[in-house]
């Protein structure tokens, strides 16, 4: 296998890097998630649980923290006597403090039940960031295929109300992109960066679906689009390394790898910057 496949397929060197090298992953993608019986349960549903629901903490009660955990089981109590306005607030309330916790299952079931209150561009729009999450850290293929179900949906309802969100639209691709019909995720970030010519985002993502499908001098170009107006951005600078080995242009790859060695301070950064500069030394 190419040393370069490696990098970017790597799942558990990915977790342990900041999630460089996880084809699927975004800038925003650096929690794990626990996958609950509870989300798999609320994910396969087509309807909203109703506001008034007794919805738990699930499997991420043994990991909250002792005060979040209180913050929990109180706003939860509140649920069944509040008013309608009350009960979004309290519900408003849990899908934020697991959504800052990174526990994007948990979040995307309190997200859902507000947009039975509402389908405003917001809730949908949050509904479809914790369910795009979710997907995003979930390792279980079975709930990865549901939560991107449920982010599609979701903001594809956002973008029909609201075009020009173009993140959303930048997370809808990559669920595509990650599943069976990768070109309409391709699609989609092309019309990001004709929406946005110097979307970094956009630019990257395209960036590493060039040389994941070996056309690395397109990749070498997004990358380098980048790096025009983001010079010290590693990870693009890393990826772009990458690209010029391949292409066989080893002292544009060793300088890119200089650059990341000089600026990085994450381990498993550095020891697979140097892994490929001594390949790049070897005749």
């Amino acid at each position: 296998m190419q040393k370069v496949t490696v990098a970017l397929l790597a799942g558990t060197a990915a977790l342990a890097a900041g999630m460089w090298f996880l084809p699927r992953g975004s800038v925003q993608q650096r929690a794990a998630v626990a996958d609950s019986a509870k989300s798999a349960k609320s994910v396969a549903s087509d309807e909203a649980t109703p506001l008034d629901a007794d919805t738990t903490a699930g499997s991420h009660a043994a990991v909250l923290s002792s005060p979040d955990l209180a913050l929990v089981r109180q706003w939860q109590k509140a649920l069944p006597a509040a008013t309608k306005e009350q009960k979004i607030i309290l519900v408003d309330s849990l899908a934020n403090l697991f959504t800052a916790r990174g526990k994007f299952d948990s979040a995307l079931v309190y997200r859902e039940q507000t947009l039975a209150v509402s389908k405003s561009a917001p809730r949908l729009l949050a509904a479809g960031e914790a369910a795009y999450m979710a997907y995003a850290v979930a390792s279980n293929p079975d709930l990865q295929k549901a939560y991107a179900a449920k982010a599609q949906q979701y903001l594809t309802s956002l973008l029909a109300i609201e075009p020009n969100q173009l993140q959303a639209k930048i997370h809808l691709a990559l669920t595509y992109v990650g599943g069976s019909t990768p070109m309409q995720g391709i699609t989609l970030l092309r019309e990001v960066v004709a929406k946005d010519p110097d979307n970094q985002e956009a630019l990257y993502q395209l960036g590493i679906l060039s040389l994941q499908s070996g056309q690395y001098a397109k990749a070498a170009a997004r990358f380098n689009q980048i790096l025009a107006k983001h010079p010290d951005d590693t990870k693009t600078r890393f990826y772009l390394a990458l690209a010029y080995k391949e292409l066989g242009d080893a002292a544009k790859a060793r300088q890119e790898l200089e650059f990341v060695q000089a600026h990085e301070t994450d381990p498993a950064v550095q020891a697979t910057v140097r892994d490929y500069l001594t390949e790049l030394k070897t005749p």
